[in-house]
């Protein structure tokens, strides 16, 4: 069997979520990994949405034990503010959101 010398064409892409909920969400943060993505040649960024915040949730939140939403996503940046201010320092990398709400 003859193995292919070539460059395989079915590899998968790497993407990487801004750090755009919580502490962590700061605009040197944001700046400082976009950079060091688009050097490292990773193929997209992502930022999610979570803009509103329910007063009484009528449905458990799966990811913590209590189901009530973390703190942390009380603070949030604007998905699409974020992804202008990455767009306006990169020059290669694709930008995305992995959900925006109506």
């Amino acid at each position: 069997m003859k193995r292919n010398q070539g460059t395989p064409k079915n590899i998968g892409k790497t993407g990487i979520l801004l750090p755009q909920f919580g502490s962590q969400a700061t605009k040197e943060n944001i700046f400082r990994l976009a950079m060091m993505a688009e050097q490292e040649q990773i193929d997209s960024l992502w930022v999610g949405e979570r803009l509103l915040w329910p007063i009484n949730a009528q449905t458990p939140y799966p990811g913590s034990p209590d189901g009530s939403l973390p703190t942390y996503m009380q603070n949030v940046f604007d998905p699409l503010e974020t992804l202008t201010f990455v767009a306006a320092k990169t020059n290669k990398i694709t930008l995305g959101t992995y959900f925006i709400t109506p």
